[in-house]
């Protein structure tokens, strides 16, 4: 008896975890569903999952298998299970990148429903990282800019003239 009790014990003290997690999730769904509109919460679950099962596709592993090699691996083979690890996850995350480049509208379409959310995604994501960009709203400040986001402009000759690191849109 004695063992059963302390067996339950210790289960409830392993997952008491969970079990905090469980509640605030309980808690903040119908705050969260208040706060945001239930369509832009799917959208950006949406996004999240696809963004989730895209990076275990492109990590393959490789954390966890350099975390289990690395001390069984002598101190100056390391350096190579470093790299070991991380070509194989960088090359597919670059083939995953230039996927996603290429095909962004069918990808938007498929996840959203329409082509434009992928483009505010983008917006927001340059924003974050506090890039300078210009949109077709704005092509007067475009010399100043290192990056030109556009989709669907109509003079689409203005764009040729200038320079610029990155250029995301159709001509």
């Amino acid at each position: 008896m004695n063992k059963e009790r302390n067996f339950i014990k210790s289960f409830f003290q392993f997952s008491i975890g969970q079990w905090i997690a469980a509640l605030i999730s309980f808690v903040t769904t119908p705050i969260t569903t208040w706060l945001i509109i239930p369509e832009e919460f799917g959208k950006a679950s949406m996004f999240t999952l696809a963004f989730n099962l895209l990076l275990n596709i492109a990590l393959l592993g490789a954390d966890q298998g350099f975390v289990r090699m690395f001390y069984e691996k002598e101190e100056n083979k390391r350096k190579n299970l470093l790299w070991n690890a991380l070509l194989p996850s960088l090359s597919v995350g670059i083939i995953i990148f230039i996927i996603i480049g290429v095909f962004w509208k069918e990808l938007s379409f498929v996840l959203f429903g329409n082509d434009k959310e992928m483009k505010e995604i983008i917006e927001g994501l340059l924003k974050e990282l506090e890039v300078d960009y210009i949109t077709e709203n704005n092509l007067q400040n475009i010399d100043n800019s290192q990056i030109i986001l556009f989709w669907d402009i109509d003079d689409k000759e203005k764009l040729n003239e200038f320079n610029c690191e990155f250029l995301l849109g159709e001509l």
